[in-house]
């Protein structure tokens, strides 16, 4: 009963995690403190917070437009891009459209038969084109 349970889930859709994130924003400010929800503070735990203070001035100084989610405090809504709990960098945004498709993506030949092959409407035709008798 759990598989059917799994093939029954589908995809968030973007206003379903939109508010996901805005209730988990709403619960950690609700929350007294780090202390009460984690315990007390490690060094390896005070040192990494500094670690993300300090890489958000860096991308806050490149990219003055764009808001960074980094501080529970901040508002989602009106982010430009995320920041993924490796580091790496989201954006929300769709990229914009530049120029021209790239040659590499056009495709010149569409697959499936070719030639005589198109006409085939059974296996056995199929076969004898392989195969002269």
């Amino acid at each position: 009963m759990a598989n059917s349970d799994w093939e029954n889930r589908r995809p968030l859709t973007q206003r379903e995690l939109q508010n996901e994130v805005d209730n988990v924003w709403q619960n950690e400010d609700e929350a007294d403190s780090d202390e009460d929800l984690f315990g007390e503070l490690s060094d390896r735990d005070e040192d990494y917070i500094d670690e993300q203070q300090s890489d958000t001035d860096n991308e806050q100084s490149d990219d003055g437009d764009e808001v960074v989610l980094q501080n529970p405090g901040i508002s989602s809504r009106n982010t430009a891009s995320i920041m993924g709990k490796n580091g790496h960098r989201w954006s929300t945004k769709i990229p914009e459209r530049r120029g021209r498709t790239t040659r590499d993506n056009i495709v010149l030949h569409m697959p499936g038969p070719k030639q005589q092959a198109r006409l085939v409407r059974s296996p056995i035709e199929a076969w004898e084109l392989l195969f002269n008798q």
